[in-house]
This record gives structure tokens, sequence and C-alpha cells, in this order.
């Protein structure tokens, strides 16, 4: 239970979203940006753990999923939609995991410092013994490149 406790409190920190603030530094750089609609962000992860993983945020603090109105699940599969054929057409065939990450239960009736996102997850290659044995992961693709490679293929 401390854990949780501490985990809630770091938010109340900065009184801020950690991933609304990742959304507004992601859209000044641009460097990590693969599209966007009138919703959402999609992005390359910065220290990804694997070549082309990425992020779909809302632009708006949206900490459950399912308090998304139609406007929002509409642009929600737009995006998700034009990503994967981004990545198809990079990566053609190539397996994938999508994510869910949906607000944590202790912090559903709280001050909701997280949102909701979805995580691509390209399976172009495997944790091995190092990855294992030290919990860090070598992804060869900077997530510049693969952004940049996926915005080309528009």
């Amino acid at each position: 239970m401390r854990n949780l406790t501490i985990r809630k409190n770091i938010g109340r920190i900065n009184n801020t979203c950690l991933l609304c603030d990742l959304v507004k530094q992601e859209r000044e750089a641009k460097e990590r940006v693969v599209l966007e609609n009138d919703v959402f962000l999609s992005v390359c992860a910065y220290a990804a753990k694997f070549p082309y993983e990425t992020w779909i945020l809302p632009k708006s603090h949206l900490p459950i999923f399912e308090d998304g109105t139609e406007k929002t699940l509409k642009a929600l599969a737009e995006i998700i939609m034009g990503t994967l054929r981004r990545l198809d057409k990079v990566l053609p065939g190539a397996a994938f995991n999508l994510y869910l990450h949906d607000a944590p239960l202790f912090d559903r009736n709280h001050d909701r410092m997280f949102d909701f996102h979805i995580e691509i997850v390209m399976r172009l290659s495997q944790p091995a013994g190092f990855e294992y044995g030290s919990g860090s992961y070598i992804n060869p693709m900077p997530p510049e490149t693969a952004a940049q490679n996926l915005r080309e293929v528009g």
C-alpha cells in the first residue's frame, strides 16, 4: 500500500500529468511525431525498447479510455489506422503488439495524473541475454529516424 501512496503523490509534486507534458514537448520538437489529428498524436517513443515503437497519445487530458466521446473514438481509430498503414509500408507484414494503457485503478477517483495511451510495438527482434540480465534494451533504430521514415511513406 505504501508504494501506491508514493506513486500517487509523485504527480502532485508538479501538479501536472506526465503524458500531457510529453505531448506538449513532442509537438514543440516535432522530431519524433509521425502523425496527428485534432485529438491524438502518434510519436516514435523516446528511449524506445524496440525499433519503430510508436505511442498514440491524446492531445487533451484523458485518463480513462472509456470516458472518450464518439468523436474521440473516431479520431483514435483514424490515427491507429494511419499509423499502422505507415508501419506496414515501412515494414511489410511485420508482426506487432498493440497495448492499451488506462489510468491505474487506484487513480480512477483521485487526481488522475495519467492519460490513457496506446503503444504499438513491432516484433522485429527479441530480447536476449543482455536485455534480460541488465534490464537495458539495445535498439539500433533511433526514434527520430524511425519517425522520419514513417512520415516519408505517408
